[in-house]
């Protein structure tokens, strides 16, 4: 879904019925960074997720010694999933102070 929109939405922030002084389009831009790095970091995330399980299904219950590395990936998935979680905190604190203010 957020591919489909990074195709179609026009992130410079030019729109014919927006005013002349409606700013200079720095909201368009901050925009398609956000929607360029949760895309990235989504992509990361689904290929730690198949690595983990392409890493569990070796070896058996008694050899443990293939299945090794899963700590560093699971750690790594864990802190993906902090950065994930402190950049939607962050939006919408943003958010929830524009819409007060």
């Amino acid at each position: 879904m957020l591919g489909i929109l990074l195709g179609v939405a026009d992130f410079d922030g030019h729109d014919d019925d927006v005013a002349e002084d409606a700013g200079d389009g720095g909201c368009g831009a901050e925009l398609l960074r956000a929607t360029v790095g949760f895309l990235v970091t989504l992509c990361v995330t689904v290929l730690l997720e198949v690595l983990i399980v392409v890493v569990s299904m070796r070896g058996s219950i008694l050899n443990v010694q293939p299945r090794s590395a899963m700590p560093y990936i699971v750690y790594t998935r864990l802190g993906l999933s902090v950065d994930i979680f402190l950049n939607l905190n962050l939006n919408l604190n943003i958010i929830i102070i524009i819409v007060i203010m």
